[in-house]
């Protein structure tokens, strides 16, 4: 009979054919076949199993790999190490990745359990060929080239009743526990190596620039993320803004996901001409400081999703935060130099944003006191000789577009995102209490920011 799991282990690799079955009596495996929380046999998966420390790498399988899986056929050839289950050290999800030059030969598709002793399984969804998270909870059925098996989660005990097992949001807490616990661990002995003899280690950098990657890849597929893992971050005029996790990296990027309904004048194919206008200029666009569209979906719905990188936050927010890094002479400066140069550039594309506001501005902390800085929501975009149409925020609007109040006559032109963002930077060095003013009359907007020029 099977032992009970090693405390390490996050999830069971179970048989489900006899080629698989064999792995579970290989003399290398032995040691590590245990009963899984299906009350079957299984291949432990954990920290614990590598002989020596692999950073992110939890475990390893293939021929000569933490666990052996021998068989290989001209059909299913087995790498020596085909696949591996890691930690992202950014985002902490549990990935499966393929080291096979064969993707397609690894196979992943959720289970869906039914009855009370959850015997009844079926597998649902689209199946994912390659890469993938693996999530917290989530039952899997895997295929390796020739083996088969079903990955389940380890059960845990309750501490508060016997024979009773933890559940829901405490169950996904543990095991995201145990698992930093054992990259940390893992990292510790990492370093204690000798350089030549550490594994390549992931850098936490490639956070802020692997969509970059995505994009110039053509044969990588488009983001997807894993719906049931959605936070939520913001809401704006025009909907509300998600983390996701890309389903086959485990990095993070953002949705933006519009509300159609709540369009000022009711009309709904106006407003997806307006985000389809949008998803165009930013497809357009490419400079460091425009922020990328990394895809769009769902635009024949009343609630389309726009893909982006996931940044730190609004200029508003930093602007305010009491964790900045800087004084805000410095990020004024700072702010200005990055946004002069997005400017710059749309306007050598003959584009108006036309909405420069410290909430379209997104920042990412770099450290050290560096910001980067990315101009967003090019709703109201317009190729310089068509913008005739009132647009932009109030309090950050130009003196064109109040030509009974400014008494200023001209046509729209690339100096109205200039005029915004002096009144961004004015909002921005005072971290807002001097600007905006408590008041919707232009003509105190326009004097407040007069004083300050």
């Amino acid at each position: 009979m099977a032992s009970s799991p090693h405390p390490k282990t996050l999830f069971h690799l179970v048989p489900t054919d006899s080629i698989a079955h064999d792995a579970l009596l290989h003399p290398d495996n032995k040691r590590f076949v245990s009963m899984s929380s299906r009350r079957l046999p299984g291949l432990e998966v954990g920290f614990h199993v590598p002989s020596k420390a692999h950073g992110h790498v939890i475990t390893r399988l293939g021929r000569n790999a933490d666990l052996i899986l021998r068989q290989s056929t001209p059909q299913n050839p087995m790498s020596a190490i085909h696949v591996v289950f890691a930690v992202n050290p950014a985002t902490y999800q549990v990935m499966l990745s393929v080291r096979s030059k064969r993707p397609s030969s690894v196979e992943l598709s959720i289970l869906e359990e039914h009855g009370h002793d959850r015997k009844d399984v079926k597998e649902v969804k689209e199946v994912l060929t390659g890469d993938g998270v693996i999530v917290y909870g989530q039952n899997y059925s895997i295929k390796i080239a020739s083996y088969r098996f079903r990955l389940f989660w380890r059960a845990v005990p309750s501490k508060e009743a016997t024979n009773t097992c933890i559940q829901g949001a405490a169950y996904v807490d543990f095991f995201k526990a145990l698992v930093i616990q054992g990259y940390q661990a893992s990292q510790e002995l990492v370093r204690d190596m000798r350089s030549r003899d550490r594994p390549t280690e992931f850098d936490v950098s490639e956070a802020q620039s692997w969509h970059i990657t995505r994009l110039n890849t053509a044969k990588l597929p488009l983001f997807q993320d894993i719906e049931g893992l959605r936070e939520y971050k913001a809401k704006g005029a025009f909907g509300q803004v998600f983390k996701a996790v890309d389903r086959s990296t485990g990095h993070l990027f953002a949705i933006k996901v519009v509300d159609l309904t709540i369009y000022q004048d009711g009309d709904i194919e106006a407003a997806r001409a307006l985000l389809h206008k949008e998803i165009k200029v930013m497809e357009r666009v490419k400079h460091e400081h425009i922020i990328e569209l990394l895809g769009h979906q769902r635009f024949d719905t009343l609630s389309p999703e726009i893909f982006m990188p996931l940044r730190d936050g609004s200029l508003s927010l930093l602007a305010r935060s009491p964790s900045l890094r800087i004084n805000h002479d410095q990020l004024s400066l700072m702010v200005l130099e990055q946004m002069f140069q997005a400017l710059d550039y749309l306007a050598n594309e003959n584009l108006i944003h036309r909405d420069i506001k410290p909430d379209n501005i997104l920042y990412s902390d770099l450290g050290d006191g560096r910001y980067l800085f990315q101009l967003a929501d090019f709703g109201l975009a317009h190729h310089s000789s068509l913008a005739v149409t009132l647009c932009g925020t109030g309090y950050f609007q130009a003196p064109e577009l109040w030509p009974q109040v400014s008494k200023v006559h001209a046509g729209q032109s690339h100096k109205l995102d200039i005029w915004s963002l002096f009144a961004t930077i004015v909002a921005v060095h005072s971290a807002f209490p001097d600007f905006p003013p408590k008041t919707s009359d232009y003509s105190d907007v326009m004097g407040m920011l007069r004083d300050k020029a």
